[in-house]
């Protein structure tokens, strides 16, 4: 396949003209890589014709759908601290153009600990308590790609691998923080509209 530009009517523009954030697209194709490689794996070997020929395609879809899960992470990072900017009127938002999730992550803890502290108790919970939780998934992230190439290339350093891999915790971990981000981002957003009435 070649990219090029095309006339063709079922032919896509990747320019966000519509404002939807690119991290909700990653997402999508996240999930629905964990989802294929769990399907894949969760039935008895002994009941597939193919097993070792599923067994293999899930394992090949594993790199990517990390790949995915992570930069699904960064971009909502990113995308909440912009909107923080645009709330606390920086007038030049900061582009943030590293992949080091830790230092997105410590900006963000300090900003929404600052920001949100009162807001967030709900259920018993408090923001310290879910920003400990989402913590703990961001820093095993980071340790085992600290700079946005170990899911990227198969020829990664084994030593930075934890394999073999929960399915189910990973997407389990992933619904929490895209909820969470999710929930700052829309405090944010609602900053900027009281602001903007």
């Amino acid at each position: 396949m070649v990219i090029r530009k095309s006339t063709s009517s079922g032919a896509l523009d990747p320019n966000p003209r519509f404002g939807l954030p690119f991290s909700h697209s990653y997402y999508k194709a996240a999930y629905f890589l964990l989802e294929e490689i769990e399907s894949r794996i969760s039935i008895p070997l002994a009941e597939k014709p193919y097993a070792d020929l599923l067994r293999v395609l899930a394992q090949s879809s594993l790199l990517p759908a990390l790949f995915l899960v992570r930069h699904t992470i960064e971009l909502m990072l990113k995308e909440v601290l912009t909107l923080k900017d645009i709330a606390k009127e920086v007038q030049k938002p900061n582009a943030r153009k590293h992949h080091n999730f830790q230092k997105l992550w410590e900006e963000l803890r300090l900003a929404a600990s600052d920001d949100f502290a009162e807001e967030f108790k709900e259920n018993g919970v408090t923001l310290s308590t879910l920003l400990e939780r989402i913590q703990q998934f961001i820093v095993q992230l980071h340790s085992v790609d600290e700079r946005g190439t170990t899911f990227r290339y198969p020829e990664a350093p084994e030593d930075n691998r934890l394999f073999p891999i929960d399915i189910r915790e990973v997407r389990r971990q992933l619904d929490a923080m895209v909820d969470f981000l999710g929930e700052l981002e829309g405090a944010y957003m609602a900053v900027i509209d009281h602001r903007n009435q």
